[in-house]
């Protein structure tokens, strides 16, 4: 069973590989998703449009879920579904 600090270490790792990657698109993750910013004071912290922060969230948000499941499916659970991008809420 994974315990919930293989899972924060892991999207850890995963968050450091986005940034390495695309440094832009786990900028505006931490920001949204970590710290809870909107897209209007995300824009603002970023100093860039609303528009171009909503389109590189949900390009993060694709990205980390695409490498969350193959880690779960590396790390197999027995107590099924623990998808952690399932309870966030998508922000206006």
């Amino acid at each position: 069973m994974r315990s919930p600090e293989d899972k924060a270490k892991a999207l850890v790792a995963i968050l450091t590989r986005l940034a390495a990657l695309h440094p832009q698109l786990a900028r505006v993750a931490i920001l949204v998703y970590v710290r809870g910013l909107t897209s209007e004071e995300a824009a603002k912290e970023v100093g860039t449009t609303q528009r171009n922060v909503e389109r590189d969230r949900l390009l993060a948000r694709l990205w980390i879920h695409a490498e969350w499941k193959k880690w779960r499916k590396q790390n197999p659970d027995d107590e099924g579904d623990d998808d952690f991008m399932a309870g966030v809420r998508m922000p206006r």
